[in-house]
């Protein structure tokens, strides 16, 4: 489905007023990526990066232009990154990851890719698992308007062994080593919660 410059400009208008409703008085700052092909691919491609609120609180990093990508679902994504602090490496990681998704990349929820390094400087997971947004719920999740259905998913960063155990026993499976071992998603050097 193609739209207009005007429809474009209205859902990417919708979009941050979606994520306003969350972060409000956040601070709040747009980047663009020139690197690689992501700008050939998606030109209006951006990433929101939100600020911590209060200390201890995470940083997220949110993609603008993902939904561009038509993946013939009934509705288009967009993507997340949250971190324990601030990392141009996640606009990076963001980008690479819309422009591998505009491809022939099946990025839904339960689906993992390697990003050929760790996360973050210095982290023990190289994996994101596509995954809902549990810390924000679904009010986060899902933002509909009369032009299109936009579903944010979460790059949660894993183990190999992690998707390992994914690949052999399934999403549910390694949710519940997740709570059963209460993991810390914003540890960067957190232990796998599959033995190795």
């Amino acid at each position: 489905m193609d739209f207009s410059i005007m429809e474009k400009n209205s859902i990417y208008s919708g979009l941050m007023s979606h994520v306003d409703t969350f972060w409000p008085s956040e601070k709040k700052e747009v980047f663009s990526w020139e690197k690689g092909g992501i700008k050939s691919i998606l030109p209006d491609f951006r990433v929101l990066r939100i600020s911590p609120g209060k200390q201890g609180e995470p940083w997220v990093y949110l993609t603008l232009g993902a939904w561009e990508v038509d993946n013939n679902l009934p509705f288009r994504q967009e993507f997340l990154i949250i971190s324990p602090y601030e990392s141009p490496r996640h606009i990076e990681t963001l980008a690479m990851l819309s422009s591998y998704y505009s491809g022939t990349a099946n990025l839904s929820t339960g689906s993992c890719v390697n990003i050929g390094r760790e996360w973050l400087e210095g982290a023990t997971c190289t994996h994101l698992l596509i995954s809902l947004p549990y810390p924000y719920g679904p009010e986060l999740e899902n933002y509909n308007s009369s032009q299109i259905s936009v579903k944010y998913r979460w790059l949660l960063p894993i183990h190999s062994s992690e998707k390992d155990f994914l690949d052999k026993y399934g999403l549910e499976e390694l949710e519940k080593r997740f709570d059963k071992n209460e993991m810390d998603y914003l540890d960067p050097l957190r232990a796998s919660v599959v033995i190795e």
